[in-house]
């Protein structure tokens, strides 16, 4: 599997993005609608952001807080990437334990109040209005899936940078040579939305990404691997969600896996396919091919 590399101190956010006009203290202030004990009045306060912001990426932790063993707090994204890294707090320099203590009472004070969107399209919110929007922000600004390319777009333009500066082609099938990272495009309207997968016996990445390039459905196929027996791969929608049907058929025998797109910025795998699964099937030179059917959320059952 494609792993991450350590984050220091010195980075300024797990999104690599440029960095935003920095607020005036009156945006910068989360209010609380009350805070009080039972049979006392109930009181309003006004704290500053930088109260709850991660001392990593210092935007503002309205998802799970995580903190070491002393009690220094980050937000879950930054700690993904320092657990993949370092394992080490950027604050005191102690590592993480294997089970990580959440700071609930952190938490708790940041579900109460509400804060601007990180991306600057004007949205205030609650945490749990913010984390589904920062996901679709008109104004977020991506980076691009690449390594070592530096680019960063909005959703739209992100889609037109892969197709112009990394599309490679064409080829029989996405893996039929070792192009190195690029993306392999299929043309939603020829492929009628099937994309041929070919999975291998023996451990290894697959460097390209493959991308269906549909005004309907575009998609992108990230992070393949066979590894520990599975193959793993992440299914990526750029805007809206789509359903993809995985298969392989020979004869009478077939298999079928149904699953849901997710966003660009997730970490886990929406695929997760025993290779031994595929043992009765038909293979060539110790590869299967496999269809992955893309379809609108609108038009699946």
């Amino acid at each position: 599997m494609a792993t991450s590399l350590p984050l220091t101190c010195s980075h300024p956010s797990p999104y690599a993005e440029p960095p935003k006009k920095r607020m005036k203290h009156s945006e910068k202030c989360a209010t609380s609608p009350a805070f009080g004990t039972s049979g006392s009045s109930s009181r309003k306060f006004e704290i500053g952001i930088e109260e709850v912001e991660c001392p990593i990426c210092q935007e503002s932790m309205v998802g799970r807080v995580l903190q070491c063993p002393i009690g220094h707090s980050i937000c879950e994204d930054c700690f993904r990437h320092i657990h993949r890294g370092s394992n080490l707090c950027p604050c005191c320099k102690r590592s993480y334990p294997a089970e990580v203590t959440r700071n609930l009472i952190l938490e708790t004070i940041a579900s109460r109040l509400r804060f601007p969107c990180r991306f600057g399209c004007g949205l205030v919110g609650t945490p749990a209005e913010l984390r589904p929007h920062h996901q679709a922000c008109a104004e977020r600004l991506w980076p691009c899936p690449i390594e070592d390319c530096k680019h960063h777009a909005h959703i739209d333009d992100l889609r037109r940078h892969l197709l112009e500066a990394h599309r490679w082609g064409p080829l029989d099938t996405p893996d039929s040579e070792d192009t190195g990272m690029s993306v392999f495009v299929f043309d939603g309207a020829s492929c009628n939305g099937v994309i041929p997968l070919n999975v291998a016996a023996e451990s290894g990445e697959y460097a390209n990404l493959i991308m269906l390039d549909d005004d309907d459905t575009p998609a992108l196929l990230q992070d393949r691997s066979v590894e520990d027996g599975h193959y793993w791969c992440k299914v990526c929608h750029f805007d809206k969600p789509f359903r993809f049907h995985l298969g392989i058929q020979s004869g009478n025998r077939s298999l079928h896996l149904v699953g849901l797109s997710q966003s660009l910025s997730e970490e886990e795998y929406n695929i997760k396919l025993a290779v031994s699964m595929l043992k009765d099937f038909p293979s060539t030179n110790g590869k299967w091919q496999l269809n992955m059917k893309i379809e609108p959320m609108e038009e699946s059952l």
